[in-house]
């Protein structure tokens, strides 16, 4: 009677993992409307469901996304008070503070989009990787 397969219970578990890393990726992509707000509910979620996740592939993609939270905001609120302490210190212009915060944002951007990709295609990102 029964026609699923023996191991329907593990594709569904994998799905369910998969659905959850895509609302985390959807978090990330939304937060560049609202000031951070999503991201910052994305990295609560993954935070709080790390230790679920338990398909190789789906795993990595926990900890690459929590560095990439911590990384654009280690960008766009480190890079400018280092700049503004240089600027007093050294002289050091703040013309410079713009483009950084902006690579800051396109190396986020990139990132999201990369792992979504990576994602959508079942493979791993390097979890320790800050790049790619």
């Amino acid at each position: 009677m029964d026609n699923l397969p023996a191991n329907s219970s593990a594709n569904a578990e994998r799905d369910k993992q998969r659905n959850f890393l895509y609302l985390v990726y959807g978090l990330y992509i939304v937060t560049v409307f609202t000031a951070g707000i999503a991201a910052l509910i994305g990295l609560i979620i993954a935070y709080a469901k790390r230790d679920t996740v338990t398909d190789a592939v789906y795993a990595t993609h926990i900890p690459y996304l929590i560095r990439t939270f911590w990384g654009t905001l280690l960008g766009f609120i480190g890079l400018p008070i280092l700049l503004v302490a240089l600027s007093y210190a050294v002289k050091f212009p703040l013309f410079f503070l713009y483009p950084l915060v902006g690579l800051t944002g396109l190396w986020y951007l990139f990132r999201v989009i990369f792992g979504i990709v990576r994602l959508i295609d079942n493979q791993p990102v390097t979890p320790t990787g800050w790049f790619v």
